[in-house]
């Protein structure tokens, strides 16, 4: 009976982490949509270029299409797992995350036991040296039995 609450209860959560995840992206994908600057000129860099060449890259990487447009076709490529390519040196995304995903998980991980390791250590060192003192907030019961004998 346990284990079908937590069932229940991880289903539930992972329901509402969707709508969650696609409104973020699409506040993601809208900043980057705001930001200053031709993505066409950027991606050709310093190098002059005509307007046909800006216009053919605006055709090739669909820039001149509506933003709900760019987004669901951009959230279709990554929900099949194409990240593209980068826009520096042209490599594959995902070939890139793969190759610095063991570092990455390394430092995550080198990082916690670091902190781990620092912080028990120091806050058991501090409940130790910590002088006990009476609470002021709550009366304890005696002292409730106390005063009420008292009167």
């Amino acid at each position: 009976m346990r284990s079908d609450r937590v069932i229940f209860y991880v289903g539930r959560r992972l329901l509402v982490a969707i709508p969650l995840l696609v409104a973020i992206s699409i506040g993601v994908f809208g900043l980057v949509q705001l930001a200053p600057g031709d993505p066409a000129r950027a991606l050709v860099g310093s190098r002059q270029a005509t307007p046909e060449t800006l216009a053919a890259i605006r055709a090739r990487y669909h820039l001149d299409d509506p933003f709900i447009v760019q987004y669901l076709r951009w959230l279709g490529k990554v929900v099949r797992g194409d990240l593209g390519r980068s826009i520096q040196g042209s490599q594959l995304v995902t070939s890139m995350i793969r190759e610095r995903v063991g570092l990455t998980v390394f430092l995550g991980l080198f990082g916690s036991i670091v902190a781990l390791g620092l912080g028990i250590p120091l806050g058991v060192v501090a409940a130790s040296l910590a002088v006990p003192s009476t609470s002021t907030a709550a009366p304890s019961r005696e002292e409730v039995l106390r005063a009420k004998a008292e009167l």
